[in-house]
Protein backbone atom coordinates (compact mmCIF):
# COMPACT_ATOMS: atom_id res chain seq x y z
CA UNK A 1 0.00 0.00 0.00
CA UNK A 2 1.29 3.91 -0.83
CA UNK A 3 2.60 5.70 1.88
CA UNK A 4 1.05 8.93 3.15
CA UNK A 5 3.29 11.43 1.12
CA UNK A 6 2.64 15.43 0.80
CA UNK A 7 -0.15 14.47 -2.06
CA UNK A 8 -2.29 13.68 0.44
CA UNK A 9 -1.99 16.63 2.53
CA UNK A 10 -5.04 18.37 0.69
CA UNK A 11 -7.41 15.13 0.83
CA UNK A 12 -6.69 14.89 4.32
CA UNK A 13 -7.55 18.98 4.85
CA UNK A 14 -10.68 18.90 3.02
CA UNK A 15 -11.56 16.27 5.33
CA UNK A 16 -11.02 18.51 8.30
CA UNK A 17 -13.10 21.54 6.74
CA UNK A 18 -15.58 18.62 6.17
CA UNK A 19 -15.74 17.59 10.33
CA UNK A 20 -14.47 14.20 9.92
CA UNK A 21 -12.74 13.00 12.86
CA UNK A 22 -9.11 11.28 12.61
CA UNK A 23 -11.38 7.20 12.59
CA UNK A 24 -13.16 8.64 9.73
CA UNK A 25 -10.08 10.06 7.78
CA UNK A 26 -8.50 6.90 8.32
CA UNK A 27 -11.81 4.70 6.61
CA UNK A 28 -11.51 6.93 4.20
CA UNK A 29 -7.85 7.13 3.25
CA UNK A 30 -8.27 2.99 3.15
CA UNK A 31 -11.38 2.83 1.17
CA UNK A 32 -11.10 5.09 -1.35
CA UNK A 33 -6.95 5.61 -1.46
CA UNK A 34 -6.04 2.29 -0.53
CA UNK A 35 -3.85 3.82 2.02
CA UNK A 36 -4.12 2.19 5.21
CA UNK A 37 -1.49 3.61 8.06
CA UNK A 38 -2.23 3.95 12.15
CA UNK A 39 -3.63 6.75 13.66
CA UNK A 40 -0.44 7.96 14.86
CA UNK A 41 1.24 7.96 11.89
CA UNK A 42 -2.36 10.36 10.71
CA UNK A 43 -1.07 12.78 13.67
CA UNK A 44 2.35 13.37 12.92
CA UNK A 45 1.48 13.45 9.20
CA UNK A 46 -1.33 16.53 10.02
CA UNK A 47 1.25 17.95 12.84
CA UNK A 48 3.62 18.37 9.54
CA UNK A 49 1.28 19.72 7.55
CA UNK A 50 0.31 22.29 10.10
CA UNK A 51 -3.16 20.79 9.95
CA UNK A 52 -5.33 19.98 13.22
CA UNK A 53 -9.15 19.49 14.00
CA UNK A 54 -9.43 23.52 14.76
CA UNK A 55 -8.23 24.56 11.34
CA UNK A 56 -11.95 23.85 10.29
CA UNK A 57 -13.26 25.99 13.20
CA UNK A 58 -10.81 28.25 12.92
CA UNK A 59 -11.95 28.92 9.43
CA UNK A 60 -15.54 28.83 9.77
CA UNK A 61 -15.29 31.70 13.02
CA UNK A 62 -12.91 33.67 10.49
CA UNK A 63 -15.87 33.69 8.16
CA UNK A 64 -18.50 34.33 10.72
CA UNK A 65 -16.63 37.57 11.83
CA UNK A 66 -16.00 38.63 8.24
CA UNK A 67 -19.93 38.29 8.00
CA UNK A 68 -20.72 39.88 11.02
CA UNK A 69 -18.66 42.87 10.16
CA UNK A 70 -20.45 43.54 6.88
CA UNK A 71 -23.88 42.84 8.20
CA UNK A 72 -23.27 45.76 10.89
CA UNK A 73 -22.72 48.17 7.36
CA UNK A 74 -19.23 47.34 6.58
CA UNK A 75 -18.99 47.14 2.51
CA UNK A 76 -16.79 46.30 0.09
CA UNK A 77 -17.38 49.77 -1.26
CA UNK A 78 -16.16 51.23 2.02
CA UNK A 79 -13.15 48.82 1.75
CA UNK A 80 -13.04 49.84 -1.95
CA UNK A 81 -13.00 53.49 -1.31
CA UNK A 82 -10.12 53.15 1.76
CA UNK A 83 -8.03 51.22 -0.44
CA UNK A 84 -8.17 54.20 -3.62
CA UNK A 85 -7.23 56.85 -1.14
CA UNK A 86 -3.60 58.08 -1.33
CA UNK A 87 -3.19 56.43 2.15
CA UNK A 88 -5.15 53.02 1.74
CA UNK A 89 -3.01 52.22 -1.81
CA UNK A 90 -0.67 49.02 -1.33
CA UNK A 91 -1.07 49.07 2.19
CA UNK A 92 -1.05 46.09 4.74
CA UNK A 93 -3.58 44.68 7.00
CA UNK A 94 -2.09 46.81 9.82
CA UNK A 95 -2.56 50.06 8.58
CA UNK A 96 -5.76 49.00 6.87
CA UNK A 97 -7.48 48.11 10.04
CA UNK A 98 -5.89 51.49 11.53
CA UNK A 99 -7.96 53.32 8.72
CA UNK A 100 -11.03 51.30 8.96
CA UNK A 101 -11.20 52.49 12.27
CA UNK A 102 -11.01 55.57 12.02
CA UNK A 103 -12.88 56.42 8.65
CA UNK A 104 -15.71 53.93 9.85
CA UNK A 105 -15.60 52.99 13.37
CA UNK A 106 -14.98 49.39 13.67
CA UNK A 107 -12.55 47.86 15.25
CA UNK A 108 -11.74 44.48 13.66
CA UNK A 109 -9.19 41.43 14.70
CA UNK A 110 -6.02 41.91 12.72
CA UNK A 111 -6.65 38.33 11.67
CA UNK A 112 -10.07 39.31 9.89
CA UNK A 113 -8.31 42.39 8.64
CA UNK A 114 -5.63 40.45 6.74
CA UNK A 115 -7.97 38.09 5.68
CA UNK A 116 -10.24 40.88 3.83
CA UNK A 117 -7.46 42.11 2.53
CA UNK A 118 -6.03 39.27 0.95
CA UNK A 119 -9.46 38.69 -0.42
CA UNK A 120 -9.73 42.03 -2.16
CA UNK A 121 -6.23 42.74 -2.88
CA UNK A 122 -4.42 39.46 -3.42
CA UNK A 123 -2.03 40.88 -6.00
CA UNK A 124 -0.63 43.41 -3.54
CA UNK A 125 -0.28 40.87 -0.15
CA UNK A 126 1.84 38.51 -2.31
CA UNK A 127 3.44 41.58 -3.61
CA UNK A 128 4.56 42.70 -0.45
CA UNK A 129 4.87 39.45 1.16
CA UNK A 130 8.09 38.86 -1.40
CA UNK A 131 9.87 42.24 0.68
CA UNK A 132 9.45 41.46 3.88
CA UNK A 133 11.94 43.40 6.27
CA UNK A 134 15.01 41.37 7.53
CA UNK A 135 15.46 42.68 10.90
CA UNK A 136 18.72 44.16 11.73
CA UNK A 137 20.40 44.74 15.16
CA UNK A 138 21.63 48.43 15.76
CA UNK A 139 23.71 49.03 18.57
CA UNK A 140 24.16 52.22 20.11
CA UNK A 141 26.85 52.64 23.08
CA UNK A 142 25.07 55.68 24.46
CA UNK A 143 24.50 59.63 24.41
CA UNK A 144 25.67 61.73 21.34
CA UNK A 145 27.80 58.73 19.99
CA UNK A 146 25.35 58.73 17.15
CA UNK A 147 23.12 61.26 15.12
CA UNK A 148 21.24 60.24 12.40
CA UNK A 149 20.70 62.68 9.63
CA UNK A 150 18.08 62.86 6.78
CA UNK A 151 15.80 65.02 4.64
CA UNK A 152 11.89 64.41 4.62
CA UNK A 153 10.30 65.68 0.91
CA UNK A 154 6.89 65.06 1.13
CA UNK A 155 6.24 68.72 1.52
CA UNK A 156 8.28 69.55 -1.07
CA UNK A 157 5.37 70.02 -3.91
CA UNK A 158 3.99 73.22 -1.77
CA UNK A 159 7.61 74.90 -1.51
CA UNK A 160 8.51 73.34 2.33
CA UNK A 161 11.24 70.69 2.45
CA UNK A 162 12.59 69.71 6.39
CA UNK A 163 16.53 68.24 7.44
CA UNK A 164 16.36 66.47 10.82
CA UNK A 165 18.99 65.65 13.14
CA UNK A 166 18.20 62.90 15.99
CA UNK A 167 20.49 61.34 18.32
CA UNK A 168 20.35 57.25 17.74
CA UNK A 169 20.69 56.17 21.20
CA UNK A 170 17.62 58.22 23.22
CA UNK A 171 15.82 59.17 19.85
CA UNK A 172 15.64 63.43 20.93
CA UNK A 173 15.32 65.46 18.36
CA UNK A 174 18.26 67.68 18.41
CA UNK A 175 17.00 69.98 15.51
CA UNK A 176 14.22 69.98 12.31
CA UNK A 177 15.09 73.03 9.54
CA UNK A 178 12.28 73.95 7.30
CA UNK A 179 13.74 75.95 4.05
CA UNK A 180 12.51 75.94 0.59
CA UNK A 181 15.22 73.54 -0.19
CA UNK A 182 17.23 70.75 1.38
CA UNK A 183 19.64 69.58 -1.68
CA UNK A 184 22.07 72.69 -0.74
CA UNK A 185 25.24 71.10 0.52
CA UNK A 186 26.19 74.59 2.46
CA UNK A 187 22.82 74.84 4.18
CA UNK A 188 22.93 70.88 5.16
CA UNK A 189 26.92 71.91 6.53
CA UNK A 190 25.77 75.27 8.78
CA UNK A 191 22.66 73.08 10.16
CA UNK A 192 25.34 70.34 11.31
CA UNK A 193 27.45 73.06 13.06
CA UNK A 194 24.67 74.72 14.65
CA UNK A 195 23.67 71.67 16.37
CA UNK A 196 27.28 71.11 17.49
CA UNK A 197 27.51 75.22 18.63
CA UNK A 198 24.37 74.42 20.57
CA UNK A 199 25.16 71.48 22.25
CA UNK A 200 28.43 71.92 23.05
CA UNK A 201 30.25 68.96 21.33
CA UNK A 202 30.35 66.97 18.26
CA UNK A 203 29.10 62.91 17.88
CA UNK A 204 31.41 60.21 17.44
CA UNK A 205 29.45 59.19 14.32
CA UNK A 206 26.97 60.72 11.85
CA UNK A 207 24.97 58.75 9.47
CA UNK A 208 23.31 60.01 6.64
CA UNK A 209 22.35 58.44 2.83
CA UNK A 210 24.51 58.57 -0.23
CA UNK A 211 23.20 62.05 -1.20
CA UNK A 212 25.25 65.06 -2.30
CA UNK A 213 23.62 66.94 0.03
CA UNK A 214 25.80 65.57 3.01
CA UNK A 215 28.72 66.29 1.41
CA UNK A 216 30.43 69.38 3.81
CA UNK A 217 28.38 67.83 6.45
CA UNK A 218 30.62 64.81 6.26
CA UNK A 219 33.76 67.37 5.48
CA UNK A 220 32.87 69.01 8.88
CA UNK A 221 32.39 65.54 10.86
CA UNK A 222 35.35 64.18 9.99
CA UNK A 223 37.59 67.50 10.53
CA UNK A 224 36.08 68.07 13.83
CA UNK A 225 37.10 64.75 14.83
CA UNK A 226 40.51 64.49 13.90
CA UNK A 227 40.68 68.02 15.89
CA UNK A 228 38.83 67.02 18.85
CA UNK A 229 38.32 63.35 18.68
CA UNK A 230 40.35 61.69 21.14
CA UNK A 231 38.52 58.23 21.45
CA UNK A 232 41.17 54.99 20.81
CA UNK A 233 39.72 52.52 17.82
CA UNK A 234 38.00 55.18 16.33
CA UNK A 235 39.38 56.73 12.68
CA UNK A 236 38.28 60.32 12.86
CA UNK A 237 38.53 59.30 8.79
CA UNK A 238 35.79 57.30 9.43
CA UNK A 239 33.53 59.30 11.40
CA UNK A 240 30.88 59.62 9.07
CA UNK A 241 29.16 56.66 7.67
CA UNK A 242 27.29 57.34 3.84
CA UNK A 243 24.51 54.08 4.15
CA UNK A 244 21.30 53.20 2.27
CA UNK A 245 18.07 55.06 3.15
CA UNK A 246 16.40 52.61 4.09
CA UNK A 247 19.00 51.73 6.19
CA UNK A 248 18.95 54.75 7.86
CA UNK A 249 15.63 53.90 10.16
CA UNK A 250 16.20 55.78 13.18
CA UNK A 251 15.60 59.31 11.87
CA UNK A 252 12.97 57.35 9.10
CA UNK A 253 11.36 56.40 12.25
CA UNK A 254 10.96 59.98 13.05
CA UNK A 255 9.39 61.15 9.57
CA UNK A 256 6.74 58.27 9.76
CA UNK A 257 5.40 59.49 13.56
CA UNK A 258 5.42 62.97 11.47
CA UNK A 259 3.91 62.03 8.57
CA UNK A 260 1.15 59.99 11.17
CA UNK A 261 0.56 62.68 13.43
CA UNK A 262 0.84 65.73 11.80
CA UNK A 263 1.71 66.01 7.63
CA UNK A 264 -1.03 63.90 6.36
CA UNK A 265 -3.97 66.62 7.84
CA UNK A 266 -1.53 69.04 6.34
CA UNK A 267 -0.74 67.21 3.13
CA UNK A 268 -4.78 66.75 2.64
CA UNK A 269 -5.51 70.51 3.14
CA UNK A 270 -2.74 72.13 0.84
CA UNK A 271 -4.12 69.06 -1.88
CA UNK A 272 -7.80 70.21 -0.87
CA UNK A 273 -6.52 74.29 -1.39
CA UNK A 274 -4.72 73.55 -4.99
CA UNK A 275 -8.08 71.70 -6.27
CA UNK A 276 -9.80 74.46 -5.39
CA UNK A 277 -8.05 77.06 -7.44
CA UNK A 278 -7.58 74.80 -10.32
CA UNK A 279 -11.43 74.98 -10.35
Amino acid sequence: MPALGDKFKPIVLELIREGKTNGEILRHLEEVHHVRIAERTLTRRKGTWGLSQDTNKQEVLLEELIIKYFGDGLTNSQIHHICQTPKGKNVGYHKLRHLLQRKFGFNIHFTTTAAINRELDPEGVERRSKQVLKRRMFNVPGLDYIWSVDRHDKLEKFGITLYGFIDAYSRKVLGVFVHTTNNNPCHIGYYYLQLVKQSGGIPCWTITDCGSETIELAGHQINLMRQFGNIEDLDPDQSHQFTKSVHNQKIKCLWSQLMKHYNSHLIDQLFDTEKEKKI
